[in-house]
């Protein structure tokens, strides 16, 4: 056998086979030694312990109370000490906040205390991670303590105890640089300086059938050898995705992409020469260079066949297209090198500006200076250059959000059809006719009646925009549940679904924790519980049945996983039962909670905090509005709306691979729309008074809390612990401790990690599908040094690398589809068998009354490691926290 001329030398070559994931944190010589990396995820894990016992407290009826004033209750100050940290947050960040100094004495006790008993009476909220529960409330919740961790976090340091955050290790980042390389290959002219792979021209080939001719189209791939000699050969589409099969049933680990879809469209030259399917060609040319520039990939036999089998002669024809298309790729490389020379040189100014933005930005009083600049900057062209550019990195953000909000994300649709309600809804011309009244008192007036009044009992007008989309929802969730009961076949355990989601959580949880215990499938623990009334003998017949095929199912599902196959469906009617029962319970769960929301919101503690809130924030700036003629920039906020609304529409008639063209549409759209952003910015800040100066020294409050005080002297956290005192002095115990925060470390890696893989992956494919383009020019993309510029000289120090570990955790914890109900606890093990009729019927639940064992209700249960530890220390490390010292609040409330 010939040599193969795709092989490179390679001084270490990865091995086939699953990498193994290694964390860079390598265990100390010493194992009870507390190295900065230690340091920081046990304080961090601390925090966030402390932090979700008292959200589950939070979450118990008369919690509020326990926060103390401004909070109606008496309690001690044993009770304060238990909600020290959300105490500590109240009175440093919420009560500080510049517009709740004109709130009423009675606000917090009588409208915002009673509005929250409310909202836990109807159970909202539940953070049970064995009930898998992914409300929107419930995802709130856990989001704002996870930042809320961050950040205090970040507010206590360590006494002569340095810090680190978990980084990428030397292996792990060889194989990003795997996929990054691909990523270079679809982009680059020349591979490596050995061979070139390159689809040179198409031709269209005449294929004779039994009744008629039939043209199809072929890809001419040239390949040219290191000794100048270029080999040509004929490929249609379809050999590409053969090539992909094989490649991925021969290199698993390697991830091989899928090839870029059919683009039949032809594209004509500054000559007036049509070029047929020309930029399919060049998708599919940078999917070929990304494949080889895998080493396994090109030193295999895979693809030498590929590229070297049924070599073919050129016509005059074709060299003629081949030189036609060769052209148009030197004015394209010669365009793409111009754009990055230019974006080279932007992204160097940008390092520069940036810098000394965030320099002024960070040192005292700079939010301050900030604003007074824009206060004498009536244009955006006024201000100075580093400005600018925040503003450009402003704007591409804003571009980037509202594409990933009305069009890029899985709920998009649902966003832009609520978007469309309410602005349908918005009574604009009426809302500009009273903001042009004199006095603001008749003017807040106006305002209440004109979005709270409720005639004849009726729904008020705000009520109508927020409960018009849920509405409908529920409506189209009933229709499908009326399908999955019809499928079901059986209403009785359908009834016994909705009891047990109409019952109190007290309730839940009690099948929930037998579930758990017994190891067994929710379903089962409702079905046999005594809710809806008790089961025939027949159906007690059936449901065992289905117990064991979805038992089966679930096992078949987990082996398909693990192989990195889909998870198969349901192959027969048993285990369709199950599947049903879980689909049924899972919309009467978001029913319920639809409904419940909708109750909540015609509630009259909804209706006043909403009038309660609506005065206290509009009050103060009445006289700004009246000040700076804010009722004309409502017709700018009406006229941005339009727009945006007209550019979601006329980016539905994109291709799924035109996301390019759809995110500069977006950006278009924001720079159209500038000079009214920024205009409304100026006007409300240059006649705002004292009131803007307030709200930039709390906002300044923030930036203060998570300087190190080591080297800034205005730094505000809480200042520093000593670690080592809290840890216990036994060594076994210290070592447990330090063997929880070494999985601590290892999941943190591994979230950061996956999520690195992610975007790595996502590049990679965007720039085969880009290929196409005149410039390779994401908007916005990860890998423009103009955008990598701007991400990298925003953050705190430290702290940037803190925000990447709760940004990776995250995206770890995203749902693909938010009505699916799954019950961690409920999956068998594979030595578990199913149960018999009569254990079935003689094992009863426990009666809905009865006590609940004591489980843990922090997160880190099933779903994550124990913590039993490091939550034993965590007395030791109150008793130490700076924040238990009464708080001074330093803008008074």
């Amino acid at each position: 056998m010939s040599s193969n001329p795709f092989r490179r030398e390679l001084g270490n070559k990865q091995q086939n086979g699953a990498a193994v994931v290694r964390s860079s944190h390598e265990e100390p010589n010493d194992r009870l030694a507390l190295t900065p990396l230690r340091a920081h995820y046990l304080k961090t894990t601390l925090v966030s312990l402390q932090l979700q016992e008292e959200l589950h407290r939070l979450m118990q009826r008369d919690a509020l109370a326990m926060l103390g004033p401004p909070f109606r209750g008496s309690v001690d100050m044993q009770d304060e000490m238990e909600l020290v940290l959300f105490r500590h947050f109240l009175h440093k960040f919420v009560l500080t906040f510049p517009f709740f100094a004109t709130a009423p004495a009675d606000f917090f006790p009588n409208t915002v205390q009673v509005f929250l008993e409310k909202l836990l009476e109807r159970n909202l909220i539940v953070l049970d991670e064995e009930q898998g529960d992914t409300s929107a409330a419930a995802t709130v919740v856990r989001r704002f303590e996870r930042y809320l961790s961050l950040l205090i976090g970040s507010g206590i340091h360590l006494a002569g105890q340095a810090e680190e955050v978990v980084k990428i290790g030397d292996q792990d980042r060889a194989r990003l640089a795997t996929i990054d390389a691909r990523r270079k290959a679809a982009v680059s002219h020349r591979d490596d300086g050995q061979f070139e792979v390159n689809i040179a021209s198409v031709r269209s080939v005449l294929g004779k059938g039994r009744l008629r001719s039939k043209s199809h189209d072929e890809f001419l791939v040239a390949t040219s050898m290191g000794n100048g000699q270029c080999v040509y050969t004929a490929r249609r589409y379809n050999d590409l995705q053969k090539l992909h099969v094989a490649l991925r049933a021969k290199f698993p680990e390697d991830d091989i992409p899928a090839p870029p879809p059919k683009d039949r469209a032809a594209v004509t030259t500054e000559r007036g020469e049509s070029l047929t399917r020309e930029r399919n060609r060049l998708t599919l040319r940078a999917y070929l260079r990304s494949l080889v520039s895998t080493s396994s990939v090109a030193d295999s036999e895979i693809m030498r066949d590929f590229l070297l089998r049924d070599p073919i002669e050129l016509s005059a024809s074709e060299m003629h297209d081949v030189e036609i298309r060769k052209h148009a790729d030197a004015l394209r490389q010669e365009q793409q090198q111009e754009f990055a020379q230019e974006t080279a040189a932007r992204a160097k100014q940008i390092h520069e500006h940036i810098g000394a933005f965030k320099q002024d930005l960070l040192r005292p009083g700079g939010l301050s200076e900030l604003f007074e600049t824009i206060r004498h900057s009536p244009r955006v062209q006024d201000l100075p250059e580093r400005y600018q550019l925040v503003i450009a990195w402003a704007k591409t953000s804003m571009a980037s959000g509202l594409y990933n909000m009305f069009v890029g994300k899985d709920a998009s649709s649902q966003n832009f059809a609520q978007l469309k309600y309410a602005h349908s809804m918005m009574p604009y011309f009426m809302v500009r006719s009273i903001m042009r009244i004199s006095n603001p008192l008749s003017m807040m007036r106006s305002l209440l009646d004109l979005f709270l009044a409720q005639p004849f009992g009726q729904r008020s007008l705000l009520q109508r925009m927020v409960t018009g989309p849920i509405h409908e929802e529920v409506t189209e969730m009933r229709q499908l549940g009326s399908r999955v009961t019809a499928r079901i076949g059986d209403a009785h355990l359908a009834r016994k679904m909705d009891e047990f989601v109409a019952a109190p959580y007290r309730v839940q949880r009690v099948y929930l924790e037998q579930a758990s215990d017994e190891r067994i499938d929710i379903v089962t623990a409702i079905l046999r519980s005594p809710l809806g009334g008790d089961l025939q003998q027949h159906q007690i017949h059936r449901v065992v049945q289905a117990s064991r095929a979805y038992a089966e199912l679930k096992r078949t599902r987990r082996a398909a996983v693990h192989r990195g196959e889909p998870e198969p469906e349901p192959d027969n009617d048993d285990a369709w039962l199950y599947e049903d029962l879980h689909v049924y319970l899972s919309l009467a769960r978001h029913i319920h909670d639809k409904e419940q929301l909708i109750a909540l919101i015609y509630d009259q503690a909804t209706t006043g905090l909403m009038k309660e809130i609506i005065t206290i924030f509009y009050a103060p700036l009445a006289q700004v509005y009246k000040a700076a003629n804010i009722a004309d920039t409502l017709s700018d906020v009406q006229t941005f709306i339009t727009d945006l609304i007209k550019t979601v529409d006329e980016c539905e008639a994109y291709g799924l691979n035109e996301t390019h063209r759809m995110v500069n549409a977006f950006h278009d759209l924001v720079e159209r729309h500038e000079p009214m952003f920024y205009g409304f910015i100026y006007q409300v800040h240059s006649k705002g008074s004292d009131l803007f100066d307030r709200l930039v020294q709390w906002i300044e409050l923030f930036v203060s809390y998570v300087r190190d005080p080591s080297s800034d002297q205005h730094a505000g956290g809480l200042g520093q612990i000593d670690l080592n005192a809290c840890l216990p002095r036994h060594a076994a115990q210290r070592a447990k401790v330090f063997s929880e925060v070494d999985r601590v470390i290892r999941d943190a890696y591994q979230r950061k990690l996956k999520r690195e893989f992610k975007v790595q992956r996502k590049l990679a494919k965007e720039a085969v599908a880009q290929a196409a383009d005149e410039v390779q020019a994401g908007l916005g993309s990860a890998n423009d040094p103009v955008a990598e510029a701007l991400s990298t000289q925003f953050g705190f120090s430290s702290m940037f690398g803190q925000v990447a570990d709760v940004e990776a955790e995250e995206s770890d914890s995203d749902k693909e589809d938010s009505w699916a109900f799954s019950d961690s606890n409920s999956d068998s093990d594979e030595s578990e068998g199913p149960e018999d009729a009569e254990h079935f019927r003689h094992r009863q639940a426990p009666h809905p009354g009865s006590p609940a064992e004591t489980r843990d209700d922090s997160g880190m249960g099933s779903k994550r490691h124990s913590m039993e530890a490091i939550r034993a220390m965590l007395p030791a490390f109150m008793e130490q926290e700076p924040v238990l010292m009464p708080v001074t609040p330093e803008l008074g409330s």
